[in-house]
């Protein structure tokens, strides 16, 4: 079977049990994640960027302005991650 997919989004818009709110994507090649405020939602306070391939427990968060995904809004960053 030939797998089509590349990545898939992970979305957690609503806080649950203290949790904030936020959005992924995931690929086997690397894990990003926005996390967004509590009280503003279109405000986002922490960026993880990491490389799956040579960091595999993720412990390096390599997220910078030179990342694919620094400025893009929502709905740019859900149409990047679905193509």
């Amino acid at each position: 079977v030939n797998d089509w997919r590349k990545g898939f989004i992970y979305e957690a818009p609503k806080p649950e049990l203290g949790s904030y709110p936020l959005y992924a994507y995931i690929s086997p090649e690397r894990k990003y994640i926005r996390t967004y405020d509590i009280n503003k939602r279109d405000s986002v306070i922490f960026h993880e960027e990491y490389d799956l391939i040579n960091d595999k427990a993720e412990m390096r968060n390599t997220y910078n302005v030179n990342s694919v995904f620094t400025g893009m809004t929502d709905s740019i960053f859900i149409n990047h991650c679905n193509k």
